[in-house]
């Protein structure tokens, strides 16, 4: 019987990299330029929303004196020099092993992401 499927698209952020520790640092080490911080348990209603509209929530919520639009380039900027340290980036649990059935599989593999 044919598989019923010949290819697998993989987003990047929280099913193959464990980006979440990255967004919380860089965010919390943005809001500590401006005196804020904040414990781990503050990000959580960040999770899962748009950076940009995290960015504009923190401005809001913390009475920040910085455009929302500053913020989310400082944010950012914290964010993509962490996520180009091999050191800081850390796979999800068991992706390797997915991935090496899908390839033993002969299964096409892709990665659709803005991250």
């Amino acid at each position: 019987m044919p598989e019923p499927y010949q290819a697998v698209i993989f987003d990047m952020d929280g099913l193959i990299v464990d980006t979440e520790n990255i967004y919380y640092n860089t965010y919390n080490q943005t809001l500590n330029e401006l005196g804020i911080d904040i414990p781990r348990e503050g990000y959580v209603r960040c999770v899962g929303h748009p950076v940009e509209n995290n960015s504009a929530d923190a401005v809001e919520c913390y009475d920040l004196p910085i455009r929302p639009e500053d913020f989310h380039e400082a944010w950012m900027t914290r964010f993509e020099t962490a996520i180009s340290d091999p050191d800081q980036i850390d796979l999800m649990p068991g992706f390797l092993d997915l991935l090496s059935h899908l390839q033993n599989k002969h299964y096409k593999l892709g990665i659709a992401s803005s991250t």
